[in-house]
C-alpha cells in the first residue's frame, strides 16, 4: 500500500517538474496522448485538446458544423499559455475533402480554394503568436484514404470527392509547403513531416505508417511517434 502510495507522488512529482506542451487542432493530435502513456520524453509532457473534424477552413465561421473557431477560442480564453509552448495542427480534413469539394460546389479552381484555406489558416496564427511562449506549427498529415474504399464513416463523407489518393497527397504537400514558408517569414516555428512520410514512387504516404485498423484514417502512432518526437526535441531543446 506505501509502495503504491509513493509510486503515485512520484508520478505527481514528476509531472509537476516537466514543462507542458499543449497541442490543439484536430483528431490527429490524439497522437499525443498515446506519447503520454506508452513513451518517456525526459522534460516535457503533452496536453491535448482536440476538436473532433476541425478544420482551417472553418476558422473564421462561426456558424461551421464543427464550431471550430469558437471552440479554439474558448481553449485560449480558459487556459495560459503565456510560459508554455502551443503547438497546432490542422489541415488535414481541409486538403483531403473541403478544399476540394469547396472547389467543385463553387466551380473554382482548387488553387483559389486552397488559397482561402491558407489565409484563413495564417490568420489565426498570427492571432495567436502573444499567447504562448514558443508557437509550432505541425504539417497536416498525408492523406490515407485509399481510392475506391467507401467503407467506414471518414470514407463516406469524403466519397464525394472526385479527386484520387495521389493528387490529395499533393495538395496536402503543397499546402504544408506553404505554412512553412509563412512560418518561417514570421518566426514561427514549423514541423513538417512530408519527407519522412512520403513514398516517393507512389507519390503518396509510406504503407508503414498506416493505421493497423484499415477503417481508421488516423496514422500508426506506434510508427509515427518516434520521428513525431525526434522533431519536437530539436525544436524545443532550448524551450
Amino acid at each position: 500500500m506505501l509502495s503504491t502510495i509513493r509510486f503515485k507522488l512520484n508520478q505527481i512529482t514528476y509531472t509537476f517538474l516537466q514543462r507542458k506542451i499543449v497541442c490543439m487542432g484536430d483528431s490527429h493530435t490524439a497522437v499525443f496522448e498515446y506519447i503520454n502513456g506508452h513513451v518517456w520524453f525526459p522534460g516535457f509532457f503533452f496536453q491535448s485538446l482536440i476538436i473532433h473534424g476541425a478544420t482551417a477552413s472553418g476558422l473564421d465561421n462561426p456558424n461551421s458544423k464543427t464550431q471550430t473557431r469558437k471552440k479554439l477560442d474558448d481553449i485560449i480564453a480558459t487556459n495560459n499559455f503565456k510560459n508554455q509552448a502551443l503547438l497546432i495542427q490542422l489541415g488535414e480534413v481541409d486538403c483531403g475533402f473541403v478544399i476540394w469539394y469547396r472547389a467543385e460546389k463553387y466551380n473554382i479552381p482548387v488553387d483559389d480554394s486552397l488559397n482561402t484555406t491558407l489565409f484563413k489558416y495564417q490568420q489565426f496564427l498570427m492571432s495567436l503568436k502573444n499567447e504562448a511562449k514558443r508557437l509550432i506549427v505541425m504539417s497536416a498529415v498525408l492523406p490515407t484514404i485509399q481510392d475506391g474504399r467507401d467503407f467506414g464513416e471518414i470514407a463516406n463523407l469524403r466519397r464525394e470527392v472526385k479527386a484520387n489518393l495521389k493528387e490529395r497527397t499533393a495538395l496536402t504537400i503543397q499546402f504544408n509547403l506553404s505554412m512553412e514558408q509563412f512560418c518561417l517569414l514570421n518566426n514561427i516555428d514549423f514541423l513538417n513531416l512530408d519527407h519522412l512520410l512520403l513514398d516517393n514512387e507512389t507519390g503518396t504516404v509510406k504503407k508503414v505508417f498506416l493505421n493497423e485498423d484499415p477503417l481508421d484514417h488516423h496514422l500508426s502512432n506506434k510508427k509515427i511517434y518516434p520521428i513525431l518526437l525526434s522533431g519536437i526535441k530539436s525544436l524545443v531543446k532550448q524551450f
